[in-house]
This record gives structure tokens, C-alpha cells and sequence, in this order.
């Protein structure tokens, strides 16, 4: 049986970072991104939350901006 890692990193930028650093693109691993509870101290929305995280993986993996 293989082992599950959890890494509490508290907000989507860090978890992303934290990916990029762990993972290459020939990484044969699944990665599950899942709040343990509601994010409006950070986000207006999910749709908003969405938007940010679309906005993080093109900038940290692509290298590219959205606007």
C-alpha cells in the first residue's frame, strides 16, 4: 500500500510553489488540491477562487500573465 502524503500549506500560491518544487511534468503522481473549509477570508467566491488559481498555474508553470 502507498503511503499518503498530506501538506497543509494554507494558501493556493504556497500549495502551487510547493508543487512546482516536489514535480516535474513527468511525475507519475495524482495530486488532490482540496480546502478543508470555506475560503472568504481569501476569496469573494468560488468562481473567484478559480480565477486566482487559473492566474497562479500560468504564471508559476507557463510563465505567463493574465489581463
Amino acid at each position: 500500500m502507498k503511503l499518503v502524503k498530506i501538506h497543509k500549506l494554507e494558501t493556493i500560491e504556497n500549495s502551487l510553489l510547493d508543487m512546482k518544487k516536489r514535480f516535474t511534468k513527468d511525475s507519475d503522481e495524482v495530486i488532490l488540491l482540496s480546502p478543508a473549509t470555506s475560503s472568504y477570508d481569501q476569496f469573494n467566491s468560488f468562481e473567484h477562487r478559480g480565477k486566482v488559481f487559473k492566474e497562479l498555474v500560468l504564471k508559476k508553470f507557463l510563465g505567463r500573465c493574465t489581463k
